[in-house]
């Protein structure tokens, strides 16, 4: 099942419905238009998927549903962890889009329910996996070949901020 297909979400959906060990049997999003979008986006790839997949506007549903196996999840940031969590209790593995969580309190709350429920969890960071040149600027500042860091400055793509939270 995927969640959020309002962008990496579709990407993925179209991915994944190529791959022969796997199936997308449901696809949720509460944007109706992003729905229809990853559905036509998904029974147009080559190959096509043998079925069309389930819509859902509820991934509470989509969690529920004992069908699925695995849940992806590229919601917007601010709403990770909370389908993560429902995913887990159902006993479904999650591969979830980075960032994991926007607050510790719930990082940890994720990271609990995994434990307790036994489930997999894996958060897509393919940036720090796949290509070199950031393992190569980690290994210049850990080393000090670059000297002494004293700003560091991050940005976010485009996803909107969600609610603030408590520090």
């Amino acid at each position: 099942g995927i969640i959020g297909v309002n962008g990496r979400g579709n990407g993925m959906g179209r991915n994944f419905s190529r791959q022969n060990n796997t199936e997308v049997t449901c696809i949720c999003d509460v944007d109706k238009r992003a729905i229809e979008k990853a559905v036509k986006s998904m029974m147009s790839s080559t190959p096509a998927p043998v079925n069309t997949p389930k819509v859902e506007g509820d991934c509470r549903k989509v969690c529920e549903d004992k069908s699925i196996d695995a849940i992806y999840t590229a919601t917007p940031d601010h709403w990770h962890a909370q389908p993560a969590i429902e995913a887990a209790l159902a006993g479904k593995d999650i591969y979830l889009q980075k960032p994991l969580t926007l607050t510790v309190t719930e990082g940890r709350l994720l990271s609990d329910v995994v434990k307790k429920k036994g489930v997999i969890l894996q958060v897509g960071a393919q940036c720090r996996s796949r290509e070199p040149q950031y393992r190569r600027a980690a290994e210049l500042v850990l080393n000090g070949r670059i000297g002494k860091i004293h700003t560091v400055k991050i940005g976010l793509p485009g996803d909107p901020p969600g609610p603030e939270a408590p520090e």
